[in-house]
C-alpha cells in the first residue's frame, strides 16, 4: 500500500484510494500516540495538528519525520518544502526524503536548490532526470505563446478536476460539499469523498450552473474520474470498492480503486446497470479510465505487478464483447514514479507523470501511438503554460484538439485542484524542401531519407530518385534525419530545424571510396572532438574554387578532389556555432594527409580581446594601427555573416570613473563605426564603453584608493574586447550532426 500512497501526494486528493476508519481513542492516551494511530490508520489530516503539538515541546525526530509525510500525502506543498529542509538539514532523512525535498523545491519553482538537492538523490533514475530538466529549463517554454489558459468560474473551494466532455456539458470530478443531510468526510484529507458532477453552459456560452451528474449510479464513498465511448452509450468509471454496500478490503486494510461500466438507458438520459471490470483485483488499484474512439482500446492506470514502480499505464484490448488481459505500457511512458490520468485523443495518448522530465509537480505528456496502440517515440512534455511548477493533469480536447480542459493546482499548490479551459494557436505546417547529393559533385542522388519531428514524434519515410523532396513540416520544430543512397556512406542522427521555407536544405553523401588527400576539422580546445557536417572550402592562389564545396563526415574527415601537389591552396572550414577557419599550404604533404583545421565554438558573451588597439591621449579616433586590428574583426564578420557582436572598450582606474566611462564608451562607438564603414550591417554591432568597471586585476584606484599597480598591470586593464551577442534569424537556421558509422 506504500507504494499507493505516495501517489495520493501527486494525485491532488483526486485518485481517493482508501477508505479509512481511526481507531476510537481514549482521553489517556497521549498525543503522540494518538497521532501516531491516525498516521497508521491513514488518518493523515488528523495527525497533523497533533505531531504539530509534539513538535512544539520536544524537537521528536520520529514526529518530523511523520508530520513531512502527513504534508505530502495531503499535497499541502508549501509546508512539505519547509519540513523536508529540516529533516535534510538535521540530517536524518534517507535518500528518498532527499528526493521529496527536491521536488517539493520544485513545486514552489525554487529551481537552484531543487538542482543541488536532486544531484544528490542517486537511488534511482529520477535524479538525474530531474537534473537534466532543470539545466534545461527553457525548453518548456518555447511553445508557450501559443496557449490562452484560464480558470474556470464552475470551480468551488474543494477539489475540482478530470473535466471530459458530454453532449454540450462537462462531467468532473469533485469533492465540494452537497447539500445534503449528511456529507462523508475522506480522513486522509478531511474533504468529502469525491462525487461527479456536470456543468452545462448559460445562454452567453459560459459553464456555470452545476449539478451531479446521473446519482443513480453514484455510492457512498469516492466515484470518479469517468470517461464516455464515442457514442455515450457506455459510461466508464472509477469508484472505490464497494459492493451492496460493504467495502471490500485488501489484505492491507484499504479499500482499492476499481474501474466500472455503466450502459444508457433506452431513453438516453441516464446510466445504469454498473459492472465491476473484469480484471478488478481488491488487492490492487485500477483507475482513471480512457477508451479510444473506436471503443477497442481501454487505457487506465494501476498499480498491479508487474510495472515500473507507483502507479503505471496499461491498456485492454476489445476482443469481442470482453477485453484482453491488460497490457504494461513499457518503459518509454512509465517510471519508478507515477504514470496516471491517460486520455486517448486520436492517435496521441495524453498522460500526466512524476517520473519523466518535467517543471515539477505532475506534469502532462503526449506520445504517439502505433497501430497496436502501444507507445512510439520518447514522450514529449506540452511544456509552459499547460505544464506549471504545481500538479498538471488530467486534460481533455474538444475541437479537433484546438481546445480543451485541464486539471492543476498551480494556485493553492494544495489538494484544492481547479479546472482550467484552454485555447491552442499552434502554427501551421509548410512545405519545406531538401536535397540529397553528392559531396564532391553536387550531382542529386537516388536517395531514401527518414524524418522524426523530435517535439510531436511524427515519423515520415521518404524515398526519391531525383534527390529532392517537398515535405509539409512544423517551423521551429527539431527534426531528426536519417539518409542513404547507394554506393554513399549513410548519414544519421542530422538535426534540422526550418524556421522559413527558403533555399533547399542539402545533405551532402560522401562515397565509398577514398581520394589522394583527406584532412580533419577538429573542435578547438578541451577534448578536440571531431566536427561534423563542417562545410569545407578548397581555393587557389588566385581566390578561385577549385572543388565543389562539401561537408566533413561524423569523424571529421573531409576528402578533396585531385589537388595539384604543387599549387598552393586555402581551405577553409565553417559551421554554425563555430567562428570560421582557414589554413593555407604552401605546398601538399607527401603523406596526402592535410594539416588538419581547428574550429573554436562561439560562446555567446565569452569576451575575446582584440590585440594592440591604441588611441591618442583622451582622443576616441581610429589611428591606423589601431585599424590594422579592427579590420581583422571586419574580416571576422565576413566570414562569420550570421554572428551579432558586442565591442567593447575598457580603461584602468587611473582617472575619475565618471570620466573613463565617457572615454571608453566613445572609443567603442567609434571603432564600431569604422566596423560599419567597412560595409557590415549596423545591425550586427554595437560599441559599449565600460570604463573601469571590469578590470581584469586589483588594480583599484578610485577615490581615497591609491593603487601600487606598475604600469604594464594597470595596461592589462586598457583593452578593447568582442563578444558574440547573437545570431541573425534566418541566416544559418538549420544545425547538421551526425553519429559515427
Amino acid at each position: 500500500m506504500h507504494t499507493i500512497m505516495k501517489r495520493i501526494h501527486y494525485t491532488p486528493g483526486m485518485l481517493a484510494i482508501a477508505i479509512l476508519f481511526p481507531f476510537m481513542l481514549n482521553a489517556q492516551q497521549s498525543t503522540f500516540f494518538k497521532a501516531n494511530t491516525y498516521y497508521a490508520t491513514m488518518s493523515y489530516a488528523e495527525a497533523i495538528p497533533l505531531y504539530s503539538r509534539v513538535l512544539k515541546r520536544d524537537s521528536v525526530n520520529e514526529a518530523l519525520l511523520k508530520i513531512a509525510e502527513c504534508y505530502r500525502l495531503t499535497n499541502d506543498i508549501k509546508n512539505t518544502e519547509k519540513t523536508y529542509a529540516l529533516i535534510i538539514k538535521k540530517g536524518i532523512g534517507k535518500p528518498i526524503h532527499q528526493l521529496y525535498y527536491a521536488q517539493a523545491l520544485m513545486s514552489t519553482g525554487q529551481y537552484e536548490a531543487a538542482l543541488t538537492n536532486m544531484a544528490a538523490y542517486r537511488a534511482d533514475e529520477r535524479g538525474e532526470t530531474f537534473v537534466n530538466a532543470i539545466t534545461h529549463l527553457q525548453k518548456f517554454f518555447k511553445d508557450s505563446a501559443y496557449y490562452e489558459i484560464k480558470k474556470e468560474a464552475f470551480n468551488s473551494k474543494q477539489n475540482d478536476f478530470s473535466p471530459v466532455l458530454w453532449n454540450d456539458h462537462i462531467i468532473f470530478t469533485s469533492s465540494r460539499v452537497r447539500s445534503s443531510l449528511v456529507n462523508y468526510e475522506y480522513l486522509w484529507s478531511q474533504n468529502s469523498f469525491f462525487k461527479v458532477y456536470m456543468v452545462g453552459k448559460n445562454p452567453d456560452g459560459e459553464y456555470t450552473s452545476v449539478q451531479r451528474f446521473n446519482p443513480g449510479i453514484q455510492k457512498k464513498f469516492n466515484d470518479g474520474p469517468v470517461c464516455f465511448n464515442r457514442d455515450y452509450s457506455n459510461l466508464y468509471f472509477t469508484r472505490n470498492n464497494v459492493n451492496v454496500g460493504i467495502a471490500e478490503r485488501a489484505t492491507d486494510g484499504t479499500v482499492k480503486l476499481q474501474l466500472y461500466r455503466a450502459n444508457l438507458n433506452i431513453k438516453g438520459d441516464s446510466y445504469q446497470y454498473p459492472s465491476a471490470f473484469e480484471f478488478n483485483n481488491k488487492e490492487y488499484n485500477y483507475a482513471h479510465p480512457s477508451i479510444n474512439a473506436e471503443g477497442t482500446r481501454l487505457y487506465f492506470s494501476s498499480d498491479m505487478p508487474g510495472g515500473e514502480g507507483g502507479m503505471d499505464l496499461w491498456v485492454c484490448a476489445k476482443e469481442g464483447d470482453s477485453w484482453s488481459a491488460p497490457t504494461h505500457l513499457g518503459d518509454l511512458v512509465n517510471t519508478k514514479g507515477s504514470e496516471i490520468f491517460p486520455c486517448v485523443f486520436g492517435n496521441k495518448l495524453y498522460f500526466s507523470s512524476n517520473g519523466l522530465e518535467g517543471i515539477g509537480g505532475l506534469d502532462l505528456f503526449v506520445v504517439t501511438l502505433d497501430a497496436n496502440g502501444m507507445p512510439m517515440g520518447n514522450p514529449s512534455n506540452l511544456g509552459v503554460p499547460m505544464n506549471s511548477p504545481a500538479d498538471d493533469f488530467g486534460i481533455a480536447w474538444k475541437d479537433g484538439g484546438k481546445s480543451g480542459f485541464l486539471s492543476s493546482n498551480r494556485e493553492s499548490l494544495s489538494l484544492d485542484d481547479d479546472i482550467y479551459s484552454f485555447v491552442v494557436n499552434m502554427p501551421t505546417k509548410q512545405t519545406f524542401r531538401l536535397q540529397v547529393m553528392d559531396s564532391l559533385t553536387s550531382s542529386l542522388l537516388n536517395s531514401n531519407v527518414t524524418l522524426i519531428d523530435d517535439e510531436t514524434g511524427e515519423k515520415l519515410v521518404l524515398s526519391s530518385d531525383k534527390g529532392t523532396y517537398e515535405v509539409e513540416l512544423f517551423p521551429n520544430h527539431s527534426f531528426s534525419i536519417e539518409c542513404s543512397a547507394s554506393d554513399y556512406l549513410q548519414k544519421s542522427n542530422l538535426i534540422y530545424s526550418p524556421s522559413i521555407a527558403t533555399d533547399p536544405f542539402e545533405i551532402r553523401l560522401a562515397k565509398k571510396k577514398v581520394l589522394s588527400f583527406s584532412g580533419l576539422v577538429m573542435e578547438k580546445g578541451g577534448l578536440q572532438t571531431a566536427v561534423d557536417s563542417a562545410l569545407v572550402v578548397i581555393t587557389n592562389k588566385q581566390g578561385e574554387k577549385v572543388c565543389e564545396r562539401y561537408y566533413t563526415a561524423s569523424d571529421g574527415k573531409y576528402i578533396p578532389c585531385v589537388l595539384n601537389p604543387n599549387e598552393k591552396y586555402t581551405v577553409t572550414a565553417s559551421k554554425q556555432g563555430y567562428f570560421t577557419s582557414l589554413i593555407t599550404f604552401d605546398e601538399l604533404p607527401t603523406n596526402g594527409q592535410l594539416k588538419t583545421i581547428y574550429l573554436e565554438k562561439i560562446e555567446i558573451g565569452k569576451a575575446i580581446k582584440i590585440e594592440n588597439i591604441y588611441f591618442d591621449y583622451d582622443k576616441s579616433d581610429i589611428t591606423p594601427k589601431a585599424a590594422v586590428e579592427l579590420d581583422k574583426v571586419v574580416k571576422l564578420l565576413q566570414e562569420n555573416p550570421d554572428i551579432i557582436i558586442e565591442l567593447g572598450s575598457h580603461t584602468d582606474c587611473r582617472g575619475s570613473a565618471t570620466y573613463n566611462l565617457s572615454l571608453s564608451d566613445r572609443r567603442a562607438k567609434s571603432s564600431a563605426a569604422y566596423i560599419v564603414s567597412k560595409g557590415i550591417d549596423p545591425s550586427r554591432i554595437t560599441g559599449k564603453g565600460y570604463g573601469e568597471s571590469q578590470l581584469l586585476n586589483g588594480c583599484q584606484c578610485e577615490g581615497a584608493v591609491k593603487s601600487a599597480c606598475p604600469d604594464a598591470e594597470h595596461q592589462m586593464n586598457r583593452r578593447t574586447e568582442f563578444k558574440v551577442t547573437g545570431f541573425i534569424n534566418g541566416v544559418g537556421n538549420a544545425t547538421l550532426k551526425s553519429n559515427p558509422h
